[in-house]
């Protein structure tokens, strides 16, 4: 286990001068008690990532980051705060580019259900496979108490205190951030940490669904979105009470084999990873379009203007991508492949163009942080559709997979 030390980090191989920016830096962390992390510091620069990281801190510009306290890290095992490569991209995953300081000196929070979304500096393949290259964000939001809480953690994981430190937010928070994991993996630990998803016949059903893998065998579903191949997407997965309620329309589709390939379509945006604030009109992975919009009672999907459903939890993180999940089965076994396509290749020409975010994740024309709708097209959206379809769906595999245009 890390222990906690009150030495002033070295950070660079050689000695440091007094007036050194990165000196400085963990003077302020040793200042307000984060010595653990400061300790950290000449790891980090042990790795080229972490090189890379303290360049950014040095180029001027304001960042913002998340700091384990010394009992957080503490936690940490001493075979991962003594990996430099490990080590540096895990604490990427707690610097943000940009100020999520408010004025009240507080992290910038919505509250919740809303949540503020930050663009993070991590960006290594082997934690996050988004598109274009972009980098993984972070979830958080603010209690009714006011305390911040940063959600898709496996521990419950809040703000402390918050430093200003010239233009780096320096927010002290009581764990150690853990990167999304994959798909498969975040789902398990969200009806773990969360019964209220209730996604678990939906997984289960995913796990049993063949479909083609990029080496031409056959895979399950759940493998394949967990694996290289897909690069962003938005997956809306209907809940065991959806799975159940749909059962009568769903049982229908039965032998069509053409049809439930569409009906799983037309859950997904596939190259477009929409998070809950930047949902915006979309094309299916089936071609069909996905409206959003919210009044009193929350936000809604609709897919075709032929099936809606209401979102029930949003932002469930995954290395890849991010799931939403959904109160109905998305009914609609409509389909324009060519709509399909073109909306899956715009969205990969485009997203390597699109600016990196110096601030809260939002769409251009997004009013709050929170749930939202708009009128812009890009992508499309998921999930999908019952115990009654188990053998059916198995069948179709070859047809399923063409549901991703890749």
């Amino acid at each position: 286990m890390l222990t906690p030390t009150l030495i002033l980090a070295l950070l660079v191989t050689t000695s440091v001068a007094q007036n050194d920016p990165l000196a400085a830096i963990a003077q302020a962390l040793n200042a307000n008690g984060l010595t653990a992390f400061a300790g950290l510091l000449p790891t980090l620069n042990q790795s080229a990532v972490g090189q890379r990281l303290f360049r950014t801190l040095l180029a001027g510009g304001k960042l913002s980051m998340f700091v384990p306290n010394n009992q957080a890290l503490s936690q940490v095992p001493q075979d991962v705060a003594n990996n430099a490569d490990l080590l540096s991209n895990i604490v990427s995953y707690h610097v943000l580019q940009g100020n999520f300081t408010d004025p009240s000196r507080t992290v910038t929070s919505q509250n919740l259900p809303n949540v503020t979304i930050g663009r993070t500096l991590l960006n290594d393949s082997s934690f996050v496979q988004l598109e274009g290259n972009r980098s993984q964000v972070l979830v958080w939001g603010k209690e009714s108490n006011g305390t911040v809480r940063i959600l898709n953690q496996p521990n419950n994981t809040t703000v402390q205190n918050v430093t200003i430190f010239n233009d780096l937010g320096i927010y002290s928070i009581d764990q150690v951030l853990t990167p999304p994991p994959s798909f498969s993996q975040a789902l398990v630990a969200g009806n773990t940490a969360s019964p209220g998803l209730s996604t678990d016949a939906a997984l289960a059903l995913l796990n049993n669904t063949s479909i083609p893998g990029p080496d031409g065998n056959n895979v399950s579903f759940t493998n394949y979105l967990d694996g290289p191949t897909v690069k962003g997407f938005t997956f809306f997965i209907p809940n065991n009470a959806a799975l159940q309620a749909a059962q009568p329309a769903l049982a229908s589709l039965q032998g069509n084999a053409s049809a439930v390939r569409v009906l799983l379509g037309n859950h997904i945006i596939n190259g477009s990873t929409l998070y809950s604030t930047t949902l915006t009109n979309s094309t299916s992975a089936s071609g069909e379009t996905l409206t959003f919009f919210t009044n009193s009672s929350g936000t809604y999907v609709s897919s075709g203007n032929l099936s809606t459903a209401r979102i029930t939890a949003t932002n469930v993180l995954t290395k890849n991508g991010v799931v939403h999940v959904i109160e109905q089965v998305l009914v609609n076994t409509q389909e324009n492949p060519a709509a399909a396509s073109s909306a899956y290749n715009q969205a990969t020409s485009t997203a390597p163009q699109t600016a990196a975010e110096t601030g809260p994740v939002s769409s251009p024309t997004s009013t709050s942080a929170g749930n939202n709708s708009n009128t812009g097209s890009t992508n499309g959206a998921s999930s999908t559709f019952k115990n009654a379809l188990y053998s059916v769906v198995v069948i179709v595999g070859n047809i399923v997979g063409a549901a991703f245009i890749m």
